[in-house]
């Protein structure tokens, strides 16, 4: 049977980006804090391929 819809990921790499919010501070209600995030996940698609985000 076919692999139908499947990608060869032998030759892919992966990274995984991890962001830890400190005291559990509502970063979302600060429209600064939000732009910042926004920023740095654009320079890092610059870099990579970057296939999801998970907010």
């Amino acid at each position: 049977m076919g692999r139908r819809g499947r990608l060869n990921l032998k030759e892919e790499r992966f990274y995984f980006v991890t962001i830890t919010v400190v005291r559990y501070i509502n970063i979302f209600s600060y429209s600064p804090f939000c732009d910042i995030l926004i920023e740095n996940i654009k320079h890092i698609e610059k870099d990579i391929n970057l296939i999801s985000k998970v907010i």
